[in-house]
């Protein structure tokens, strides 16, 4: 926290001199990537800085896009993302929780309890669910205070951020933090013996006991009240 610098006194570099990386601003596919996120809401597109300076309520701190891409299994993944350590914005946010992920043996523990739990019963049976929640990260939004710290600059344009930012130090926590409520509520629901679920950041795996159907509709509710 020593390190750490004053928001309201962060003096920002020169927005009209600011672009993303030289990589980025070559590959056609970005601008399509953030366009997309245009389309979902949670960016907005301006021309003009005049323009952005009203909508963020200040002098924007413009920083640079940049592209994650992964292969695993032969699918090519790309994930875009603002460098908000190069801009300095990381410097002025203070993380001071720490996430701890569930263990695999804290999930194998949880198959162990389900299957002891229903030791004799007939037509029963414990499965594992797993799910991906799509866009979990940009499910939850920006303070207004906080906008003029991410905003983004391609081929020109100006792209405003309205959603939690990947690639910024509080994103992560965020969502964790909401979602683990959100894990909580839902266990609350079910009996332990016949339901239990551990959450990887956005994959939460569920341990369902019952017979075919109990689980089925199991699994439907907790998509429902999600």
């Amino acid at each position: 926290d020593q390190n750490l610098r004053d928001p309201l006194l962060f003096e920002a570099v020169c927005p009209h001199s600011r672009h993303s990386y030289k990589a980025v601003e070559d590959d056609p596919q970005a601008m399509s990537d953030v366009q997309a996120l245009v389309q979902k809401g949670f960016l907005e597109c301006y021309d003009s800085l005049d323009q952005r300076v009203a909508v963020v309520g200040g002098t924007p701190i413009v920083s640079k896009f940049g592209v994650v891409i992964k292969e695993k299994n032969g699918k090519v993944k790309r994930r875009l993302i603002l460098d908000a350590r190069e801009s300095g914005v990381t410097d002025v946010a203070r993380k001071n929780q720490r996430i701890v992920l569930p263990d695999v043996t804290d999930l194998i523990r949880d198959v162990l309890c389900c299957l002891s739990d229903s030791a004799g019963a007939t037509n029963l049976s414990v499965k594992v669910f797993v799910m991906d929640i799509t866009d979990a990260f940009w499910s939850l939004g920006l303070q207004q205070a906080e906008v003029r710290f991410f905003v983004g600059k391609l081929q020109g344009q100006y792209f405003v951020y309205r959603r939690l930012a990947q690639g910024s130090r509080g994103a992560p926590l965020a969502w964790c933090r909401f979602f683990a409520l959100v894990a909580r509520l839902t266990q609350s629901m079910f009996d332990p013996s016949e339901f239990r679920t551990e959450v990887y950041v956005d994959d939460p795996a569920m341990v369902v006991a019952g017979t075919g159907r109990k689980q089925q509709v199991t699994v439907t509710l907790v998509q429902l009240v999600w």
